[in-house]
């Protein structure tokens, strides 16, 4: 299945955010959940920690499958290969 080009935006959200292009294209990320993220990043509430919209995101992803196919499991180790933090740290509870 071919991946459409990403929109500048998009391409700018993901650098921003600290994901890589892997994260769309292994559909572990949605176009909109990143425009989303950027949007609250950019809120009065927003998280300055991007790792944490890394691993939400990847927490989703994990709670919306019952199984993982092997493309699955290779992304998902790619993924943390390649992070620029080379961890998900969870958020902190919040008070």
């Amino acid at each position: 299945m071919k991946i459409p080009a990403l929109s500048a935006e998009e391409e700018s959200a993901l650098q921003r955010l600290g994901y890589g292009r892997l994260w769309i294209d292994g559909g572990v990320l949605s176009r909109v959940s990143l425009l989303d993220q950027v949007r609250e990043l950019e809120s009065e509430h927003g998280d300055p920690h991007l790792e944490h919209y890394r691993y939400a995101t990847l927490v989703s992803f994990l709670d919306g499958r019952s199984v993982l196919s092997d493309d699955d499991v290779s992304t998902i180790l790619q993924l943390g290969e390649l992070d620029p933090d080379h961890r998900f740290d969870p958020p902190s509870p919040t008070p």
